[in-house]
């Protein structure tokens, strides 16, 4: 399958999975903030409703970030089947990816206090969430390299 075939069908199943983990997120921060906002769901920052002008239309903006979010998450994974760049290359330029779609949806969506604090608050998180993912990506990789090894030692 060529890249441009493959770069289409993780974009469309990213778009798919990108709302869906968005409300999964939302359900989350909503139960977590139950007691402080009265046990509402909150699917849409208040910010963004403001910005927007009424719910509907708010949630539907953000149900089209959350695509766009998730279609390009998808699309940057495949940095990680080019076999012919090194770990650390395949890292730096997925990283640069995700902020490059992260931070502008972000943004726009309301998902970060329009300030340079939220801003550095935000990248934090961001650093911390994608290194925690980073690690255990990169343990299961080692283990997979591991175990093809093993089979063709073993191979007879």
């Amino acid at each position: 399958m060529t890249i441009k075939k493959r770069l289409v069908l993780y974009g469309l199943a990213g778009f798919v999975g990108g709302p869906f983990i968005s409300t999964i997120i939302l359900l989350i921060i909503s139960y977590a903030n139950a007691n402080q906002w009265g046990w509402v769901f909150s699917p849409v920052p208040p910010t963004l409703t403001a910005a927007i002008g009424n719910h509907l239309n708010a949630y539907l903006v953000q149900f089209l970030l959350s695509g766009i979010l998730g279609a390009g998450f998808a699309m940057a994974s495949l940095i990680w089947q080019v076999e012919r760049w090194s770990h650390t290359k395949q890292t730096l330029l997925h990283f640069i990816a995700s902020v490059i779609v992260m931070f502008p949806i972000a943004y726009f969506a309301g998902w970060m206090e329009h300030s340079i604090r939220g801003f550095v608050g935000y990248f934090l998180i961001f650093i911390a969430i994608y290194a925690i993912i980073w690690v255990f990506t990169t343990i299961g990789m080692r283990q997979k390299i591991k175990k093809m090894n093993h089979q063709l030692q073993n191979k007879p």
